[in-house]
């Protein structure tokens, strides 16, 4: 196994270990501010079919940084110090001349690991950070999230990659940690 596969193959067990795939109960409960969607049974049923299906963060998880804010920069940092420990990876590699920041940057193999917890939106910061550094690769690791519309989170990232990848000169690995899908 190459370092970088053994580098993917930590994120993704260890982030794997803060989320879970969402019920039917949950999805539901989650519409619940959607005043535009009128049959929340149905989309939530929708919701659970979809590949990869909608992930939340753990129970214990949220109990421990009280909110899904908190979790996300304390599970990124988590994780970025498992990596370090194991593989000696950078973690918050400082952009200089900037505000910021890598999340895991293996500085020998040029290669750009970015944690997206979030909607997706991010894609296009964590692009422009990997060419700004001169990253021959870039690795995002991210997750189906629950929108009734589909358009977030691994699947908003990958309709943007495709509309910019034959214009941009990098290489991009984009991994749904939970499903194992991933899309170059």
């Amino acid at each position: 196994m190459s370092k970088e596969e053994g580098i993917k193959a930590l994120i993704k067990e260890n982030l794997k270990n803060y989320f879970h795939v969402m019920g039917l109960q949950e999805m539901e409960y989650s519409l619940r501010g959607y005043t535009s969607v009128k049959d929340k049974k149905n989309k939530a049923r929708e919701m659970h079919l979809r590949d990869a299906p909608p992930t939340d963060y753990n129970e214990t998880v949220i109990k421990k940084y009280g909110n899904r804010q908190k979790a996300m920069k304390s599970v990124t940092k988590e994780v970025q110090k498992k990596v370090n420990e194991i593989f000696g990876i950078t973690p918050e590699k400082e952009i200089e001349g900037t505000d910021f920041l890598i999340d895991l940057f293996d500085e020998d193999e040029k290669v750009c690991y970015e944690i997206a917890l979030g909607d997706g939106t991010e894609i296009f910061k964590d692009i422009l950070k990997a060419l700004i550094v001169g990253a021959k690769k870039l690795v995002i690791f991210c997750r189906s999230y629950p929108n009734p519309w589909g358009m977030t989170g691994y699947d908003y990232m990958k309709r943007q990659w495709e509309m910019m990848k034959d214009r941009i000169k990098l290489d991009v690995d984009l991994i749904e940690f939970i499903s194992d899908k991933s899309y170059r």
